[in-house]
């Protein structure tokens, strides 16, 4: 649960390690809903969109040779991901590993570099090897990585308390001693930069702050909806209509639509695919290529790739 907590600021009612699909509304739903890039690179994950338990070690990327284990991958859990293909392909093995291909990445060693059957040197060597192809990339600017454990071992708050460490592009973190941080303060630092509104637990948590902050996370001082660019709006398109999109963030000619449940639409109905196509003035067919296998019935706030509107 704690990966859940980090990515959702709730439990989604889960106790144990065991596979669980929740549906609750999470960072990675966030993210592609405003169009920013996501990655997930699981250490020894086989692809494909695999939703099993756990993997089998493997060699991949630094580090030794270790088990895939899906609850320490948050994102294959939630049905949002899970489901859709255009976003379970955004977890990939570490071997894939890129600092530049995306806004946010999270980076799931396996059960021996982690240190959960592993030892603390080779965690430690796992780190050697990985932390400097991120803080020696030119995307590392204005940018923080954090590096946090799940739990630690004992029930104090929780989980026990767990070594949490920030390394801003510039600058140093600053802890406020008088405050008790969690993973929900992480989730907090990130959605606030990015002027996500605050998932759960993540609304009260306290939110890490840095003496240079970086650009890209600096504290927002108001959470509000991100601004849709219209330079680009395609001939044809009005205000109104893309005023729901922003583009995709990895493939030209592309725009994100976030599915609209009938309260939110005005229509006694849940946006369909058809009536979708014809608001936009696009095609189904369109549509289906920018979202392999992708299902019906759309699930509200389920993101969409649609083709550059005509309406």
């Amino acid at each position: 649960p704690n990966y859940f907590i980090l990515t959702s600021g709730s439990k989604q009612g889960v106790a144990d390690d065991g596979p669980y699909e929740p549906t609750g509304t999470n960072l990675f739903h966030q993210l592609t809903g405003v169009g920013r890039a996501w990655r997930t690179y699981a250490q020894g994950y086989p692809g494909n969109c695999f939703s099993g338990a756990q993997s089998p070690a493997v060699p991949d990327g630094p580090g030794l040779p270790g088990v895939y284990r899906r609850a320490h991958d948050p994102a294959i859990s939630f049905t949002d991901v899970n489901n859709y293909r255009s976003e379970c392909d955004r977890i990939r093995p570490l071997s894939d590993f890129d600092p530049s291909a995306a806004d946010f990445e999270l980076i799931v060693p396996n059960d021996m570099n982690s240190m959960q059957n592993g030892s603390v040197r080779n965690g430690d060597a796992f780190l050697a090897a990985l932390l400097p192809r991120i803080t020696g990339s030119a995307a590392f600017t204005n940018s923080v990585v954090f590096v946090t454990f799940a739990e630690g071992t004992t029930n104090a708050g929780g989980g026990g308390r767990v070594a949490t460490i920030a390394i801003p592009s510039s600058g140093t973190a600053v802890w406020d001693p008088t405050k008790t941080y969690g993973h929900d303060s992480i989730l907090r630092t990130v959605e606030q930069a990015w002027s996500l509104p605050l998932l759960g637990t993540a609304s009260t948590a306290p939110p890490i702050l840095f003496t240079e902050s970086p650009q890209a996370l600096a504290p927002a001082p108001t959470i509000a909806a991100t601004p849709r660019p219209t330079a680009s709006w395609p001939p044809g398109a009005t205000a109104s209509r893309m005023d729901l999109l922003t583009p995709c963030s990895d493939v030209a000619g592309c725009y994100v639509y976030v599915v609209r449940s009938a309260a939110e639409n005005g229509s006694p109905v849940n946006d369909d695919l058809p009536s979708i196509a014809r608001f936009f003035g696009v095609t189904e067919a369109g549509i289906d290529a920018l979202n392999p296998g992708l299902t019906t019935p759309l699930i509200p706030g389920q993101p969409l790739r649609i083709p550059p509107p005509t309406r």
